[in-house]
């Protein structure tokens, strides 16, 4: 004979509803913090359900495939919009990924998921609250009887997400519910669908559009300008620069329904360095400015003390960049992996200076 505990454990298999609770323990562990009353529960559990919750604005997120068939097309990819300072320009473009959480159908129909309810419900008498935890209404499970009763095929979705994904957190994030700490309303992760309308969408979580605004930030090789344009001369100063574009504050918005992440990277310099003249390291703010006749004062110069005669030397520009994000769930800090340093070489023909003997330099070609 089975014990309470196996009875109900067998029963939230048989109903695939094995799940974490907020603390991480499985559903038919005892959480203190969820002891209340079962009137109480069953009245909350209708508080918040993927149908009525929204994002910030109000607007409920896009709709993934529709329902029916086995279920493997609501794992189908998602569109995230990035929009800023994107490679190819600034604008914006739909990205196609995995989600990181999904509905995914039971493969129980209106009928079966109301047998397997109400053996759970009976197998969990005498448990606390927490066996509700993510459950739908029992007015719910009923409504989606008589749909079918009514000639409305459908099929039962569960909210699943990938492996080391905390379920509760990311549905929670989802829907705007906040912590279980501050909102201790409770999730509903089923979800009745009638065959032929949309599967509710799937999550993307603020890590992954992190990484997907990385992936398109426009972060490229400097563009290298000097002056004299030609060949460098000995002993003369030769004024450097990049584009604007270069040093500009980067700046790329990823969002995927409510959930959204902004990413800001700044150059933190911009090194000059060619073999005999060292190296320089520029402000962004003056590693943009263009030589100008007359111009006098830039830090970006550097200064070549042999000619390269028969050859050249190579004069390289490094822009290194910081970035750090901020999402809509408040949360936001340094990105992971930083970006690498752009670089980009050229190569210089050194001329010697000469002086004559009115004191004036002059250059000649290398010898």
């Amino acid at each position: 004979m089975l014990t309470r505990s196996a009875e109900l454990s067998a029963g939230l298999h048989w109903l695939g509803l094995v799940r974490r609770f907020p603390g991480g323990g499985r559903a038919v562990g005892r959480v203190a913090s969820f002891a209340v009353g079962a009137a109480v529960v069953l009245a909350t559990f209708g508080a918040v359900t993927p149908a009525a919750a929204s994002g910030p604005s109000g607007q409920i997120p896009p709709t993934g495939p529709a329902g029916g068939g086995n279920g493997l097309g609501a794992r189908a990819t998602y569109q995230v919009i990035v929009t800023g300072d994107i490679k190819g320009g600034s604008g914006s473009v739909s990205v196609s990924v995995p989600p990181t959480c999904w509905w995914g159908s039971t493969g129980q129909d209106a009928q079966q998921f109301s047998q397997a309810y109400a053996d759970y419900a009976l197998a969990q008498r005498g448990f606390g609250s927490e066996v509700w935890y993510g459950m739908p209404h029992p007015g719910q499970v009923g409504d989606a009887l008589k749909d079918q009763q009514a000639g409305n095929a459908g099929q039962w979705y569960s909210y699943n997400c990938q492996p080391g994904i905390n379920l509760d957190e990311a549905f929670r994030t989802q829907y705007g519910m906040g912590p279980y700490a501050t909102n201790p309303a409770f999730p509903i992760w089923y979800r009745w669908v009638r065959n032929g309308q949309p599967v509710p969408a799937g999550y993307v979580s603020p890590q992954d559009l992190v990484e997907i605004a990385m992936r398109y930030i426009r972060l490229l090789p400097p563009k290298i300008g000097r002056s004299p344009g030609g060949d460098a001369i000995t002993q003369l100063a030769t004024w450097l620069w990049v584009s604007a574009d270069d040093a500009k504050v980067k700046r790329v918005r990823a969002q995927a329904g409510p959930v959204w992440v902004e990413v800001t990277a700044p150059s933190q310099g911009i090194t000059f360095s060619s073999p005999y003249a060292g190296s320089v390291t520029c402000p962004p703010g003056e590693a943009t400015t263009v030589y100008t006749p007359g111009a006098t004062g830039s830090s970006c110069t550097l200064t070549w003390v042999r000619a390269s005669w028969e050859g050249s030397y190579p004069l390289t520009v490094t822009n290194s960049w910081y970035a750090s994000y901020i999402g809509s769930d408040g949360n936001g800090g340094p990105v992971p992996n930083q970006p690498a340093a752009q670089t980009a070489t050229e190569q210089v023909r050194v001329v010697e200076t000469q002086v004559i003997g009115n004191g004036q330099r002059w250059s000649t070609q290398p010898r």
